[in-house]
């Protein structure tokens, strides 16, 4: 099972874990949200691509998605009603925009 790096909290899917509220990732990712709501909304409804952040690399390292000594990465951000959905691109889904 893959659990938060921080408060064990269970992994959901992609980048989505049941953080606790006293867990260290748990503000940094609310405020993450928050921002690509309103870039996703500024984007017309289209997906954004930006860079991953601290804690999103942390995750990524957790689920095994990353190595420690990675380049810079890019997220892509998705909403599907009111679900926040964060992937790292592939040349598929670059060509999909």
């Amino acid at each position: 099972m893959i659990i938060c790096p921080s408060c064990n909290g269970p992994h959901l899917e992609g980048l989505r874990f049941q953080h606790r509220s006293i867990c260290d990732f748990y503000n940094p990712e609310a405020q993450t949200q928050a921002a690509d709501h309103e870039r996703f909304r500024a984007n017309r409804g289209r997906p954004v691509t930006r860079d991953a952040t601290e804690t999103e690399i942390l995750l990524l390292e957790a689920l095994g998605e990353i190595d420690p000594d990675h380049d810079a990465v890019a997220i892509r951000v998705t909403f599907h009603g009111a679900i926040w959905h964060r992937t790292i691109p592939t040349e598929e889904t670059q060509e999909n925009l």
